[in-house]
């Protein structure tokens, strides 16, 4: 098949910072993508405090304690644009995909996911807005809208100290 064909070589990159596909399934118009469970959940489920085995809107509905350090904002920030580079240093066209349920907390540091979804041809839910306000920066806007939910989310004033 060809998306078959033309996902086969995500299976071969390689990155701490990526977390892994190990192998890629069609099955009629179907695609399978197989990846390691992350047992501790994505980001999104660190900061809701919630389960990542609970259905999507039974876990973001709830309100858990969100918060997360500074030193953590700044060591996913650099993890997931050190990701990012190595992925548009291998031919990736903008991702569009970078938000808290794509980006895992590892021992190490944060592993980005969901970048598969770019190359099934899958658009983020916030494509066509990134491209109206920020032309072809979709991930800058992306990784910018992550660090200030993240600041966000630290410091509940920080919306009060960036309003002019």
């Amino acid at each position: 098949m060809i998306i078959s064909s033309r996902l086969r070589p995500l299976t071969s990159l390689q990155h701490p910072l990526l977390h892994p596909i190990h192998e890629i399934c069609c099955h009629g118009d179907k695609v399978i993508v197989i990846q390691p469970l992350m047992e501790a959940g994505s980001l999104r489920d660190s900061l809701h405090k919630v389960s990542p085995m609970l259905d999507w809107a039974d876990k973001y509905g709830a309100k858990g304690k969100i918060e997360m350090k500074k030193e953590d904002i700044a060591k996913c920030g650099r993890s997931i644009l050190e990701a990012v580079e190595f992925l548009y240093s291998h031919g990736f066209p903008p991702l569009g995909h970078i938000q808290t349920g794509n980006i895992f907390k590892t021992p190490g540091g944060y592993m980005l996911g969901g970048y598969e979804n770019t190359a099934l041809g899958y658009r983020s839910r916030f494509h066509d807005m990134c491209l109206e306000y920020g032309g072809n920066n979709i991930d800058i806007i992306m990784l910018g809208t992550l660090g200030m939910y993240s600041m966000m989310l630290t410091d509940r004033n920080a919306a009060y100290k960036l309003s002019p």
